[in-house]
């Protein structure tokens, strides 16, 4: 497939998406044919288009398209003597660009429509990339390039395919159909492997590196083991072998933080692990089972495709809590799919973009929380929900203010200066060793309070002196006090998820608005939905149910926390908070109307026990699937320290 990047006018941005969209959602990680993109420098190819400009074959190429029109309406409505063709290269802060125009020399009507004399009319534009840029237009669509040909400067072809990571940020490709694809569940496994056979050491298989969790080996058999038990409960067949495993990786533990002697029933650790030779062979067997249900997807019932949903989701949420833990290890391994960022240009970046964090209103509404999943449903297309995401219901939300985005890392250390407390978050770390580094430390507190501290991520400790303007991850308690200190509070469920709908509210608003505006000719306006009338989305329809992720730091488009001071001046949305979780001061409560899932009836209801809240978005290793759908719940002990959530402020209105 050939893609030119002749389009309308958008900012390079969000045009990035757009473009690539057709192309990411066609392709496919297993797919054996690349598709082939043409791209085109800015500086050389502009050039190119000025010289063929003087020699009028673009002038020509254009005017002919009057005449083509004419063919096609069957009379002369364009009479090509009144028109002229203007072409100009145009670099802003939208990017390159070569744009057309015709424009009539003298005044004209055009089926009705009467154009003024030189009102320029818009037929073309030609977005322009370097290196750089195309780059970034790869990763926002989740392709990669396999090869390219080039010619000099002036443009070239370029093979791309479907990237296993990271996972697409946009609703059509993320959730374009309620049972994941099989293409989805090979970038899951992608992600899976990696982390599992690339950054645990063997030597810490058998370690804890968070005493509240199994050792590490118990979650290379837990998720294998879980997925089969769920296909052969839904499908009524036998399980793979060894069967044996479910005694021993069917579930895993969560006990209470304060007194671990209390937990929710689990499977029994044996007192040896079996080989991991033995684990591995066993998963491939899982994995080839479920490939042979898909061999004939069409004709599955929906039962059975929600067996392998729970599967695919359950897999994407133990991704998460595996990593979290791999942090509180010495000895982890760096990602091989991403090389370390320079953490230092970074931090020198993030300070000299800061803005303040500005209060804004967040009107009274009324918020549809939830979603509507019947058990016994037969529509393939429905998405499906874990239980405490339904039912649907109305819940009304007080008006109040918010904070553009949530406390950072240099915040929480202020806290903690001035509090005079010395124990650090469990993403924090004390070093010693840590080697010193040239670069300003840009804070205001004393170099000797934060030297000796470090960030945890997977390519090691970072010092906090370059990820002052990260979320701080911590636990509900930890933020909370420091909220307070802050002069706020920590938003409930609801005050969240109506920061969320307002969020959405304003950018449907300001597309609306922008498209509206746009600087087209007048005699485009006209067509401008001339007698069409938008159809509303369903409800919990995926346009309905999940949200557009792009520019969020979800889905490992980094496999750590980004700055976000410089996003104070505008109001965080959903999974919008820098990589992190967002912490809410609800308590995990059982609602009206909620029911336990037969598939999995105790995997909210164990958890009502008041020691819980809700957390609400997604982390920088949360798939789309999970973090862009707005009913998904997510909960931790409110003393819980190893959770990768941060929290936002907000007030009641003053």
């Amino acid at each position: 497939m050939v893609h030119h990047h002749t389009h309308k006018q958008l900012p390079h941005q969000a045009t990035s998406t757009a473009e690539t969209r057709p192309i990411s959602f066609r392709a496919s990680p297993s797919s054996s044919i690349p598709f082939v993109t043409a791209c085109s420098s800015a500086s050389t190819r502009a050039a190119s288009r000025q010289r063929s400009n003087e020699d009028g074959i673009t002038h020509e190429f254009i005017l002919n398209g009057l005449s083509h029109a004419n063919n096609l309406l069957g009379e002369a409505v364009f009479n090509l003597d009144e028109w002229r063709v203007i072409g100009e290269y145009v670099f802003d802060r939208d990017g390159g660009r070569h744009q057309a125009f015709l424009a009539p020399v003298r005044e004209t009507e055009v089926l009705g429509v009467v154009i003024k004399p030189h009102e320029r009319v818009q037929i073309e534009q030609s977005l322009k990339y370097d290196e750089k840029s195309r780059l970034g237009l790869w990763k926002q669509a989740g392709l990669r390039e396999e090869a390219s040909w080039l010619r000099g400067d002036e443009y070239g072809l370029h093979l791309l395919r479907r990237a296993s990571l990271p996972f697409p940020r946009i609703p059509g490709l993320y959730s374009g159909t309620a049972l994941p694809t099989l293409p989805e569940w090979e970038s899951l496994w992608k992600a899976w492997d990696a982390v599992t056979c690339d950054m645990l050491p063997p030597q810490q298989l058998s370690k804890r590196p968070i005493d509240l969790r199994n050792p590490c080996v118990f979650y290379l058999g837990h998720i294998p083991t879980f997925l089969d038990l769920q296909l052969s409960r839904a499908t009524a067949t036998p399980g793979t072998e060894p069967r044996s495993f479910a005694a021993i990786f069917e579930r895993g533990i969560d006990p209470d933080v304060d007194d671990p002697r209390r937990c929710h029933a689990h499977s029994a650790a044996p007192d040896c692990w079996p080989a991991v030779d033995e684990i591995m062979a066993y998963k491939n067997r899982v994995r080839h089972r479920l490939c042979r249900l898909y061999a004939d997807v069409g004709t599955l019932p929906r039962a059975v495709a929600r067996a392998v949903w729970v599967g695919f989701e359950h897999e994407l949420l133990h991704l998460e809590t595996l990593l979290y833990m791999l942090l509180q290890a010495d000895d982890t391994l760096p990602p091989p799919l991403a090389p370390r960022p320079d953490f230092e240009l970074i931090a020198d970046e993030a300070a000299r973009a800061r803005v303040p964090n500005l209060w804004f209103d967040v009107p009274a509404q009324t918020i549809v929380v939830g979603m509507d999943d019947p058990e016994d449903g037969t529509d393939p297309s429905r998405p499906f929900g874990w239980d405490n995401e339904k039912p649907s219901r109305s819940v009304s939300v007080h008006a109040f203010q918010a904070q553009g985005r949530p406390i950072t890392n240099g915040e929480y250390a202020q806290f903690l200066y001035s509090s005079g407390i010395d124990k650090v978050p469990a993403s924090w770390s004390y070093v010693t060793n840590l080697p010193t580094t040239a670069g300003a430390i840009h804070s205001t507190l004393p170099g000797s309070f934060l030297r000796g501290k470090a960030i945890r991520t997977v390519y090691g400790l970072v010092p906090l002196g370059h990820a002052l303007d990260w979320p701080v991850s911590a636990s509900y308690d930890e933020l909370a006090r420091c909220a307070s200190w802050m002069g706020g509070r920590i938003p409930s469920a609801d005050e969240a998820r109506s920061i969320y709908a307002y969020v959405e509210a304003q950018k449907k608003e300001a597309s609306t608005q922008s498209r509206l505006a746009k600087k087209v000719p007048a005699v485009n306006g006209h067509l401008v939905n001339d007698g069409v009338t938008e159809t509303p989305p369903v409800k919990d329809s995926p346009s309905q149910l999940y949200v557009d992720l792009s520019g969020t730091n979800v889905g490992f488009h980094h496999w750590h926390p980004v700055p976000v001071t410089a996003r104070g001046g505008s109001l965080a949305g959903q999974a919008d908070m820098g990589g992190v979780w967002e912490w809410t001061s609800s308590v995990l409560r059982r609602h009206p109307g909620f029911e336990p899932m037969p598939l999995y009836p105790a995997y909210t209801a164990d958890f009502f026990d008041e020691k819980h809240n809700i957390v609400l978005g997604g982390s920088w290793a949360t798939h789309p699937r999970i973090a862009g759908r707005k009913s998904f719940v997510n909960w931790y002990q409110r003393n819980y320290p190893y959770v990768w959530a941060g929290a936002r402020l907000v007030r009641d209105v003053q």
